[in-house]
């Protein structure tokens, strides 16, 4: 038997969250490692550190799928389109993430054989990945968030947010695909919209 719309809801808002909890501590990990003055030292010596750090970047992925999954029942019901798109961007998101984390596992494997090109290359493909991913979030998410708002299916002041929020974030992983860093600073509305969206979902769901 399935879920309810309600349930999967919840449970989406759950996933919300343990996805920056997810990515985050991965990264916490990871960043160490890669950007040390000595990394190619550091990573022989820390080897396990770095597939922990990556799996749980990994995770990250199949959250964000999930969330685009378990939120099209109720979409789809309005606009059919909309929850297609909004799937396809997390389906997006989550595997230009991947190929980011697996690149800085590959270090991982490389045994004695690890060279600063190789470090070079691995960080560069995670830092494309990871702009592509935001990018595709950013600019998937604008129309679910309309339809957020032209549904009423949470307060408008939320929806609103959610439209400016990532509207931003998408402009930031551009700019930083451009080479100007401006991506951390301009993720951050859309970054606390989705941590208070997540909890919204867990409390109140959709008012369908």
């Amino acid at each position: 038997m399935g879920i309810s719309e309600r349930s999967g809801q919840r449970i989406a808002g759950i996933l919300f969250l343990c996805a920056f909890l997810a990515y985050g501590l991965g990264t916490s990990i990871v960043a160490p490692l890669i950007e040390a003055g000595n990394a190619t030292a550091v990573l022989l010596s820390a080897r396990g550190q770095l597939i922990a750090g990556c799996a749980l970047m990994l995770s990250n992925s199949v959250i964000v799928i999930a969330i685009g999954l378990l939120l099209r029942p109720a979409l789809a019901g309005a606009n059919s389109q909309t929850a297609s798109t909004y799937v396809t961007a997390r389906v997006i998101e989550g595997l230009a993430l991947a190929v980011g984390a697996f690149a800085l596992m590959s270090l991982a494997f490389s045994g004695d054989a690890l060279s600063l090109s190789h470090l070079t290359s691995a960080k560069r493909v995670n830092f494309i990945g990871y702009q592509a991913g935001m990018l595709a979030l950013g600019l998937g998410s604008l129309p679910f968030c309309l339809l957020l708002f032209r549904q009423r299916f949470v307060p408008v002041w939320l929806a609103v947010w959610g439209l400016i929020g990532y509207a931003i974030f998408a402009t930031g992983a551009l700019l930083e695909l451009f080479g100007l860093p401006y991506g951390i600073a301009l993720s951050v509305p859309g970054g606390l919209f989705e941590l208070v969206f997540g909890v919204w979902l867990m409390v109140k769901g959709f008012k369908l």
